[in-house]
């Protein structure tokens, strides 16, 4: 509702964050609000901007107009406002198309702590991502994911042109653990799979030219990508 709106400009920090909150909860019904929403990703306040960040996410596509803005917030130091900046950019999908290059960045910068969470919202983001495609392939270069490494070494004991017999050792390994369900952390070369699952076609040709990559950690990940892609 207007007051809702009103307690955006409050002068109390959690009087501001509370109703950014609550218009995120309220969701499609209070989309007049997403304007009043971006101005706060400016905020002084941390919670405030923190809250702004959710609140937009919960719109979905209906907060593209907020791309501009959380991409800056990425460029900054506040960790606490990238997280958020990310989880909005992936709830708005498809719509934060916009926001590729900066979540390329983040995900080539190997000591960036989000660069899990921008790989998740390229995913999320799908096809428009396809820029990202080369980035995440090199990502995948992680021989310590269990799913990746003792695969490596059953196709490494097999004749290269038995592709039948290659496939299924991938396919008898556990899925890609996209949930974190299974009382392990993922990897950075999971959620680089899962977002490549999800940029879908677009991603094909580059994934094909990866099966010849040097690494072999990435052209493990590469076909267990491929077997499990509905539409590659």
């Amino acid at each position: 509702g207007q007051s809702l709106v009103d307690a955006l400009n409050d002068q109390n920090d959690h009087v501001r964050q509370a109703a950014a909150m609550a218009l995120g909860r309220i969701g499609t019904p209070a989309i007049a609000a997403v304007p009043d929403l971006i101005k706060l990703l400016r905020d002084e306040s941390a919670s405030v901007r923190c809250g702004a960040a959710l609140a937009l996410g919960r719109f979905g596509s209906g907060a593209g107009e907020a791309v501009p803005v959380l991409v800056e917030l990425l460029a900054k130091r506040d960790e606490p406002a990238r997280r958020w900046a990310l989880a909005a950019l992936a709830e708005l999908g498809p719509a934060a198309k916009d926001a590729v290059p900066q979540l390329i960045a983040t995900v080539e910068d190997a000591d960036d702590p989000l660069r899990e969470k921008a790989m998740d919202a390229l995913g999320r983001i799908g096809p428009a991502a396809a820029a990202a495609v080369p980035t995440l392939i090199r990502a995948l270069s992680d021989p310590d994911a269990p799913p990746i490494a003792d695969t490596v070494q059953q196709l490494g004991e097999i004749d290269e042109s038995d592709l039948d017999r290659a496939l299924d050792i991938v396919r008898r390994y556990p899925s890609i653990n996209r949930s974190g369900g299974t009382g392990r952390q993922r990897t950075p070369a999971e959620h680089a799979m899962e977002s490549l699952i999800n940029i879908g076609d677009a991603a094909g040709p580059e994934l094909i030219r990866a099966l010849q990559h040097d690494d072999a950690a990435i052209r493990a990940a590469v076909v267990r990508v491929l077997c499990e892609s509905p539409d590659l």
